[in-house]
């Protein structure tokens, strides 16, 4: 009797402690199901102290650490799921996280060989052959090493402190700091206060609530300002109007919000949704270009690539002067991975800088710099360690394109917890060497023009032996004009990551073949004196590059011009008060394979100059035009041309042995014939006007009244332009 007693107590005992143990897991399921997992943890931990092979316990706290961040204990999980006990097949997402985790834990040769085996189950994500490549080659991470200097803010506390932004000369951040207050104010997530806003000196330990009216009973997260910083819009729970949004599973998300700074109270006003969210998703972290016509956020609305992904929304303005933001558009594969892109923030050069797991990192969230393009941003660069850990590195801002600025992180906290560190850079060291092609030879006292992204370009020389040293800020990209006598320019272009890899940039130039030179003259056409200090203008037609030079004092310039062109050359100033138009010279350096000097000679007309048109020629008491007399004419047509507000008179002087009135009407009729040849040729007929003055100005005068000779009646004879003082300047 007594051992059936025994039994049937037994019995009851194994009955209770079975419901005991259903029980203790609904419990932990509901906690788990609200994200309730500071209590859900300790529950599933005991059950697993009498149960140790339950598979779905283990996956429920490996996501669960997963989120709360605690990578030792989400690897422990993870590789109980991953262990190969029968010849069940592991789901890729299980290979995917143990890699993750144990790349988060520093272990990444092992991380490698479980995204290799990700990638072996999933092909089509890039992630696994990506990360396992990465992981082959770590020194690439730890390159720039030396480049940063990483201090802990002193307004950052135990809490978790993350996201700031600048704000006039503070800076606003997010915090899970604990606070008094009457209503419920704990996080079942953490089981730490909701998220408020902080606000504080940067050289300050103290940090104080940076507003009432922004800050509520939940979550307030990252924010972004105008440029004017009257508009702020900032992250918070799905909460308004004292009411909280749950989605169609009961979660509440994040939304975006925007209040004005209404100055005479000295608060935020206004505060109001934007119409972007949606009860079902999550939109936050938002991030406004300099301008503010841009939002940047991130979300995980559906369609996207991934988790959270980020998306860029325009502000608009309607016909009533009403401003609102257009529906997001996402920044596509460029940005976006299949894992978690967020944290956005865009620096005053455009350019993107944004925290993600999807693309290879040290682990967690590694933070990314995406330059900004005429369409879109470049491909994204990590800037390694120790800007970059092994832990979620996320939220940088800067004032300075990288040089300087402020990381979240939850570097060095046992427990996940996240910090605000001021981070620093040094520029980059890189020597470059500048040397002939052919002959190896360096090139001293080379021309090299760098040229940084968004500063005035610095010209420098190479030393006696081609080389020099130039420091480099390594989010900017450079470009290098390389000059050297006889030798041909070399353009060279720098992106980040190229620039990452080199560590002397090589510029090897090529000697032209031939030395093509220019010596010019510059002279007055009625006198052929030169003109001292010409501006002249020398057109490359074929490469659409204008090069200024000036000449000397003997009307003298010379340059050196490239193979295969065609030049034009005008004088664009001459250094006098005096109006002038100057002729055009062309010239072509096309076919030609040896040595050659070009020497034209540039004539320059004066405003009251009267100049004598050689090869102007006419048969006796004749005045048809005769082939060299329209070459002659066809100059001053190319002249007019080339200068359309200058307008002459063209002269005609005759003398035979004929009557003073014949010769006069010669001579009209003579001036006639040419001018009527240059409108033929479209010059227009206010430009120039047909003087014909017989033997009324005579060169050579017979002396003592004696008959002229011959000779003396050619030079009398003659044509002549002469530009009026009416008519404008060059």
């Amino acid at each position: 009797m007594k051992v059936i007693l025994l039994l049937i107590c037994l019995l009851f005992c194994a009955v209770g402690s079975s419901r005991d143990f259903v029980m203790k897991k609904k419990r932990a399921n509901r906690y788990y199901s609200h994200f309730d997992f500071h209590r859900a943890i300790p529950i599933y931990e005991k059950i697993l102290k009498k149960d140790p092979q339950s598979a779905e316990i283990y996956e429920k706290l490996a996501n669960i650490y997963d989120r709360i961040n605690d990578s030792q204990n989400a690897e422990r999980c993870y590789a109980f799921l991953t262990g190969e006990k029968d010849n069940t097949e592991i789901r890729p997402f299980l290979l995917l996280n143990y890699a993750r985790a144990l790349s988060r834990n520093g272990k990444y040769p092992l991380a490698a060989s479980w995204y290799k085996r990700y990638q072996e189950a999933v092909p089509e994500d890039p992630r696994g052959a990506a990360f396992s490549d990465a992981y082959q080659n770590m020194e690439l991470f730890y390159k720039d090493s030396a480049c940063y200097t990483i201090q802990k803010a002193p307004f950052s506390s135990d809490a978790d402190d993350f996201s700031p932004a600048y704000f006039q000369n503070i800076i606003v951040f997010s915090s899970d700091r604990t606070k008094f207050s009457m209503v419920r104010s704990t996080y079942n997530w953490t089981k730490s206060s909701y998220l408020d806003l902080y606000v504080a000196n940067p050289e300050d330990k103290e940090a104080n609530p940076f507003s009432n009216k922004l800050n509520s009973i939940y979550h307030e997260g990252p924010v972004t300002f105008s440029k004017n910083q009257d508009t702020i819009i900032f992250t918070r729970s799905n909460y308004f109007n004292s009411r909280l949004h749950k989605s169609k599973e009961g979660i509440n998300k994040l939304s975006l919000f925007e209040a004005i700074w209404d100055s005479k109270s000295k608060t935020w006003i206004n505060i109001q949704p934007l119409s972007l969210n949606d009860d079902q998703y999550s939109n936050e972290h938002p991030a406004l270009c300099p301008d503010g016509t841009e939002l940047y956020f991130a979300s995980d609305k559906p369609g996207g690539m991934g988790g959270m992904d980020l998306y860029v929304s325009h502000h608009i303005t309607d016909s009533q002067g009403t401003g609102s933001w257009s529906p997001p558009i996402n920044l596509g594969p460029g940005i976006n991975t299949p894992g978690n892109d967020m944290f956005p923030f865009v620096d005053h050069q455009g350019n993107l800088w944004y925290a993600s797991n999807g693309i290879p990192g040290l682990g967690g969230l590694d933070v990314f710099f995406a330059c900004k393009l005429m369409e879109g941003f470049s491909k994204p660069i990590n800037p390694g360690y120790p800007f970059n850990t092994r832990f979620d590195d996320f939220g940088f801002i800067t004032l300075d394109a990288g040089e300087s600025g402020y990381l979240s992180s939850d570097r060095y906290n046992s427990f996940g917890n996240d910090d605000i560190f001021s981070i620093k850079q040094s520029l980059r060291h890189h020597n470059i060497w500048v040397f002939d092609e052919k002959t190896k030879k360096s090139l001293p006292f080379t021309r090299i023009v760098v040229s940084e992204e968004g500063a005035e370009p610095v010209t420098i020389l190479s030393n006696s032996k081609g080389r020099e040293d130039i420091k480099v800020n390594p989010f900017k990209s450079y470009r290098f004009l390389v000059a050297n006598k006889n030798y041909k320019d070399s353009r060279l272009e720098f992106r980040r990551e190229k620039l990452q890899e080199l560590d002397t940039i090589k510029v090897a130039l090529v000697r032209e073949a031939p030395l093509l030179m220019l010596k010019g003259f510059i002279f007055s056409a009625t006198d052929n004196k030169p003109v001292q200090g010409a501006t002249i203008v020398l057109r490359n037609k074929f490469r659409s590059f204008n090069e200024e030079l000036k000449c000397d004092a003997n009307g003298l310039f010379q340059l050196e011009l490239q193979p295969e062109s065609d030049y034009q050359i005008k004088v664009a100033k001459t250094g006098t008060k005096i109006k002038c138009w100057p002729a055009t010279i062309n010239l072509s350096t096309k076919g030609i394979r040896k040595d050659s000097t070009f020497t034209p000679s540039i004539p320059v007309y004066f405003a009251g100059d009267v100049i004598v048109m050689k090869n102007i020629n006419y048969k006796l008491d004749r005045w048809d035009i005769l082939p060299e007399t329209a070459k002659e004419l066809d100059h001053l047509v190319l002249l007019m041309n080339e200068n359309p507000e200058l307008s002459v008179e063209l002269r005609s002087h005759a003398i035979s042995t004929d009557s003073k009135k014949y010769n006069m009407e010669l001579a009209q009729y003579r001036a006639d014939a040419a001018v009527n040849y240059v409108r033929s040729k479209g010059i227009t007929a206010g430009r120039i006007v047909a003087i014909g003055y017989g033997e009324t100005q005579l060169i050579t005068k017979s002396p003592n009244g004696f008959d002229r000779s011959p000779d003396q009646n050619r030079q009398s004879s003659r044509t002549e332009i002469f530009i009026p003082n009416n008519v404008k300047k060059m």
